[in-house]
C-alpha cells in the first residue's frame, strides 16, 4: 500500500497484523474477488502498492510483472515471494514511481487492490496511474468505499483511530467520484458485500477502468 511504516506502540506492526488477518478475509471471498480480476492481467503489469503479495498467485505466469511498495516492513515479507515469482520489486510509493526508471504509458494493465484508501491523494495517484497505461491499456482495482447513510456515520466516526491502526487507510473515501476528474473511466464495475467487513467496511468495487483518450482521441 501506498504508507509509510506507522506503529502503535513498541511492538505493533501493521504489516504483520495485515500478513496475519488478510488470509481470514481471503478464504472468506475475497481472494475468488482478485482471481476474477486478476486473471485478465497480461503483457506488461505494474501492480502499485503490492504489499505483502497477497495478489502473486493469481497472475499468469507469463506475465512481465513489476510490484511497487514503499512500506519497508511490506517489503521485507513481499521480497522472498517476488524473487521466487521472478518479478521486479521497485521500493516506492506511487508518486514516485517514474524515480525508478519507469517509462510512462510503458504498461498493458496497472493493477491496484486496497491501496487508494491509504494514498495521500487519491486524484493524484490516478493521474500516475493513467500516466503509466500504454494506448489500449487497462487498470484493474478492488477497493473499499463509503457506504452511504448509517454505515457512514459508523466510518466516518470510526476513520482517526482506524487510520492509525491500518497503515493510513480511510473507511469513507468516495472513490468511485475521484475517477469523474481522472484521465481514465470506469468500463466495468462490480459492486460487492465485503467480506467479514461490516460494520466499518460493508461494501466493496472491482472494476476496470481505461485512458479517455481511447474512446475521445
Amino acid at each position: 500500500m501506498d504508507i509509510r511504516r506507522r506503529q502503535i506502540g513498541p511492538s505493533y506492526s501493521f504489516a504483520r497484523a495485515y500478513e496475519i488477518l488478510m488470509p481470514i478475509v481471503e478464504s472468506a471471498g475475497f481472494s475468488k474477488r482478485r482471481r476474477e480480476l486478476l486473471g485478465q492481467a497480461q503483457g506488461r503489469v505494474i501492480e502499485i502498492g503490492a504489499g505483502t503479495g497477497l495478489n502473486l498467485p493469481f497472475y499468469s505466469r507469463d506475465v512481465d510483472l513489476v510490484l511497487a511498495e514503499p512500506n519497508p516492513e511490506m517489503v521485507e515479507i513481499l521480497r522472498p515471494k517476488v524473487e521466487e515469482r521472478g518479478a521486479v520489486l521497485l521500493e516506492s510509493t506511487v508518486a514516485d514511481v517514474f524515480s525508478c526508471d519507469i517509462e510512462p504509458r510503458s504498461f498493458d494493465f496497472v493493477v491496484s487492490t486496497l491501496v487508494l484508501c491509504s494514498v495521500p491523494d487519491v486524484r493524484e495517484s490516478l493521474k500516475t496511474i493513467a500516466k503509466l497505461l500504454a494506448p489500449g491499456g487497462r487498470f484493474l482495482f478492488i477497493e473499499h468505499v463509503v457506504t452511504p447513510g448509517g454505515y457512514e456515520i459508523v466510518q466516518r466516526l470510526a476513520n482517526p483511530i482506524w487510520k492509525r491502526l491500518a497503515g493510513g487507510c480511510h473507511l469513507n473515501r468516495d472513490i468511485l467520484g475521484d475517477f469523474d476528474s481522472s484521465d481514465m473511466v470506469v468500463t466495468d464495475l462490480l459492486r460487492f458485500n465485503f467480506p467479514l467487513g461490516r460494520p466499518l467496511i460493508p461494501h466493496g468495487i472491482m472494476g476496470i477502468a481505461r485512458l479517455k483518450s481511447d474512446f475521445f482521441g
